[in-house]
């Protein structure tokens, strides 16, 4: 059996993390019939929240799953939400004991996407105890992703700021060559006259890291730290 293609793990748990808790039984935690699946990393911990999520992929369009889902849930009796984040159609069933979330979207008519499961009595905290790289100050964190495939481990920190593109463009420079980062390089992205991201990327022995920053009435930061195979 052919793998199935693997999203960037940035914003996998988008869904999970933006449902809102209400009560409600133990949630569903087999992926839904018909759809092909197999697991994203080992160890899956967005803001602290362990979970377990699946890629999923099936010929069958998106809404269409996505209502029978939301109708079978409701029928067995879970809270269940429905929205769209983004380019995603989600749907959820949470409460304190868990959190459920079918996320999908729409390529070559098909839909692929990702099934969660996560357990909030296990929260802990967003960041580890030690980064690889000093964050700058005056920022707004917005989310944070770890996680382990084969023994590699990865971290995904979204923030954002008012401070410049250029001045966190400047202060990541400094910063990962103070930690003795090396083949720092910075550049430019330009989408548009008005659109442009700027990317800064690293090594360090195993590591690597990217930084993905751009402006859009404020600066927003992707960063990524992965360990190289």
């Amino acid at each position: 059996m052919a793998p199935l293609h693997r999203f960037p793990l940035a914003g996998l748990a988008l869904a999970l993390l933006l449902t809102q808790a209400v009560p409600a039984a133990a949630c569903p935690t087999t992926v839904p019939g018909g759809m092909r699946s197999e697991p994203v990393g080992e160890e899956i911990i967005a803001n602290g929240l362990p979970m377990r999520i699946r890629q999923v992929t099936s010929k069958e369009a998106s809404l269409g799953i996505l209502d029978r889902v939301e109708q079978q849930w409701k029928d067995d009796r879970y809270t269940v939400t429905r929205q769209r984040v983004g380019t995603w159609d989600v749907v959820s069933a949470r409460s304190a004991e868990c959190n459920t979330t079918l996320q999908l979207m729409d390529r070559d008519g098909a839909a692929v996407g990702y099934f969660g499961v996560a357990d909030p009595k296990r929260q802990a905290e967003w960041l580890p105890k030690k980064l690889k790289v000093k964050l700058p100050g005056n920022i707004e964190l917005g989310s944070t992703v770890a996680s382990n495939d084969s023994g590699r481990n990865g971290l995904t920190i979204a923030f954002s700021t008012k401070r410049s593109v250029m001045d966190i463009n400047d202060y990541f420079m400094h910063a990962l060559q103070d930690a003795g980062w090396s083949a720092l390089q910075s550049h430019e992205l330009r989408k548009s006259p008005t659109e442009f991201a700027r990317v800064v990327s690293a090594q360090r022995e195993r590591d690597q890291i990217s930084i993905v920053l751009w402006d859009d009435g404020r600066t927003r930061a992707i960063v990524n730290i992965s360990e190289a195979l």
